[in-house]
């Protein structure tokens, strides 16, 4: 298999969520991602996603419960992101986001990511050190 993937996450990277940070500092999980619906894209991450889905597999990896899959799903949809899967946090699985995508990276493609995973675009240094340490490259997005 080639490496034609790209995962790719949403809050903070192709979401501006600056506007709802307080509702972590409160860890009021469920408040934050609920209001994800109401995020402005930030359109030049988007853009850039919409120009690779040309060339690879995008995979939409967000640390978002899977009970807000339908409103992350409208979300997309709504602001045209072009994905071909989204993959999310089981409910009820509090690990932090790094260990998580990685574990699910790992069970989709194997121990050798960088074969499968051509990079990944997040903007959490602790997912950029995870993927990194697995020889994959990564964009990390800097917003606000």
């Amino acid at each position: 298999m080639s490496n034609k993937i790209v995962l790719v996450d949403i809050d903070n990277t192709i979401s501006d969520s600056s506007w709802r940070q307080a509702l972590i500092a409160e860890e009021n999980w469920d408040s934050f991602h609920a209001a994800s619906t109401f995020d402005k894209p930030i359109n030049s991450v988007v853009g850039l996603v919409n120009v690779l889905s040309k060339h690879y597999t995008v995979i939409a990896h967000t640390g978002r419960t899977e009970k807000f899959r339908k409103i992350t799903m409208e979300w997309l949809c709504n602001h045209r992101v072009e994905f071909n899967q989204l993959w999310m946090r089981p409910n009820h699985d509090y690990r932090p986001a790094h260990e998580i995508k990685l574990e699910q990276a790992i069970e989709a493609y194997g121990q050798n990511l960088s074969d499968h995973v051509s990079f990944i675009i997040d903007d959490d240094e602790r997912v950029i050190e995870a993927y990194s340490a697995m020889g994959v490259p990564c964009l990390q997005v800097w917003a606000k």
